[in-house]
């Protein structure tokens, strides 16, 4: 593997591209294998992580420098013209003579030589088009066809650049296409979102998928409360806030999170405050039987844990027994003992809790879906999602759904949770498990749908209580 953070950088997209590897699991095992310095971890991240997220923006801007279609380019060449426009259209601080030099110098450090002169060329274009004098990108406005909307960090100003001809539909008469190529988004989904938004709301959302992810601490009050856990952050020059909900803390910025203080001992968890809304509507307490279905990787069920005080039953389960280990794991490590895990089948049919009218007291349902809520965990996560996949995606659910509905006691409670802003699969779910007869006697006291970046996560969670055996 070569030491060049940029041929680095271009191997591990090819690599992300070819099998499909979340980038972020890729560039990990990288750090294992290899001493890479920490300057040139920040760099290579940023490289790959902005060009996996941004793929559309730059096949838009780099399309207008050739005169050939670039999906006609090899997977290679193609992959090294978009590591350049990157760094070219969407980054700050990279000259653009250095950005075009090393990006070329990786068609012969690949053993690709044959690429340098398309490379250099298409570069050097794009270049002389976002840095018309003095090395100095011009800013634009607002939204244009020959503007494209930056990377910004939280807290910072919406900004755009001009990139010097007009790449991407108009926003005026097409937002949704300007949505979709600007800030790189599958079409389909940008259409759905402009029928829904308007248009600044629009740039709004794209805006804060394409922040850089920042971790939100969840305090284990077993462990000890907020303000300890702020002030021993402060003490190691970690920033943070308290955040909106009782047990959430706000990072300034993102962080190695196993090496914050606190987190050997089991004093937090990583958990967005739109998700810790899941387990505070369930309201778990000590001594209920508490079933946690699709519970894996568990970080919902130790905060069922810990709200209950570690007195409750809790009953994790999830179809993968492997990632079953990491609820104990993590059960473990914040030193709850309420916990067991269960594997089950994929509509759970195989679970306890059918006899007597429902074994649990309560039960949270929190099921695979789009993720169309989150899209800005994962720089590749837009890119994986299908139109298509909604409709399987509901008909699980509502499976799923009315699994755990099955499993409640007369009085008893469930909340439905999802990562997603589709209709289909929140109340549409909801809706339909509702309309089994099996169901007659439950009805939802309350539903929320966060909506992504209002501040944090977008989901949807609805509270469902059963009415009791005399009512």
């Amino acid at each position: 593997m070569s030491g060049s953070p940029r041929a680095l950088a271009h191997e591990a997209l090819l690599e992300q591209a070819t099998t499909q590897t979340f980038a972020q699991d890729l560039l990990e095992r990288r750090w294992a294998d290899y001493d890479v310095p920490a300057v040139d971890r920040r760099l290579i991240s940023d490289l790959v992580f902005g060009t996996v997220r941004r793929r559309a923006t730059l096949d838009a801007v780099l399309q207008a420098h050739l005169n050939r279609p670039l999906a006609d380019l090899e997977p290679g060449l193609r992959t090294l013209l978009r590591l350049g426009a990157y760094q070219l259209a969407l980054t700050g601080g990279i000259p653009p003579h250095a950005a075009v030099h090393e990006t070329v110098a990786v068609a012969e450090i690949s053993g690709a030589p044959r690429w340098t002169g398309l490379t250099n060329g298409v570069l050097r274009s794009l270049a002389r088009a976002v840095y018309p004098a003095n090395d100095e990108p011009v800013p634009a406005p607002g939204p244009a066809a020959d503007a494209v909307p930056l990377p910004v960090g939280p807290g910072d100003a919406d900004r755009w650049r001009k990139v010097g001809r007009r790449v991407f539909p108009d926003p005026t008469d097409d937002p949704a296409g300007y949505f979709a190529a600007a800030f790189a988004f599958p079409r389909w989904l940008a259409r759905r979102w402009a029928e829904r938004l308007e248009p600044t709301e629009l740039w709004a959302l794209g805006f804060h998928f394409n922040r850089p992810p920042v971790p939100t601490l969840r305090v284990n009050p077993l462990k000890g409360d907020r303000e300890s856990l702020l002030a021993a952050l402060a003490e190691a020059g970690v920033a943070a806030t308290a955040g909106a909900t009782p047990q959430s803390i706000r990072l300034a910025e993102g962080a190695n999170v196993v090496a914050l203080p606190g987190f050997p001992e089991g004093r937090f968890s990583v958990q967005d405050e739109t998700a810790q809304g899941a387990a505070a509507l369930l309201a778990p307490r000590a001594g209920e039987r508490v079933l946690d279905l699709c519970a894996a990787p568990g970080t919902k069920t130790t905060h069922l844990a810990e709200l209950s005080g570690d007195a409750a039953e809790i009953l994790a389960a999830d179809v993968s027994s492997q990632r079953l280990e990491k609820v104990s794991a993590n059960a473990q490590r914040l030193g709850l003992s309420s916990i067991r895990t269960q594997a089950t089948a994929a509509d759970a049919s195989d679970l306890p809790g059918l006899e007597d009218g429902g074994l649990f007291d309560a039960a949270l349902v929190d099921v695979p879906c789009s993720n169309t809520g989150v899209l800005g965990k994962r720089p590749e996560a837009r890119w994986r999602v299908k139109a298509s996949d909604l409709p399987l995606f509901a008909a699980s659910q509502t499976d799923l759904l009315a699994a755990a509905l099955e499993r409640v006691k007369p009085g008893g409670r469930c909340v439905y949770s999802t990562c997603s802003v589709e209709p289909e699969e929140n109340a549409g779910v909801v809706a339909a498990a509702l309309a089994d007869p099996r169901f007659q006697d439950w009805k939802v006291v309350r539903s929320v749908l966060h909506w992504p970046g209002r501040p944090g996560d977008g989901g949807f969670q609805a509270l469902l209580v059963r009415r009791g055996a005399s009512g």
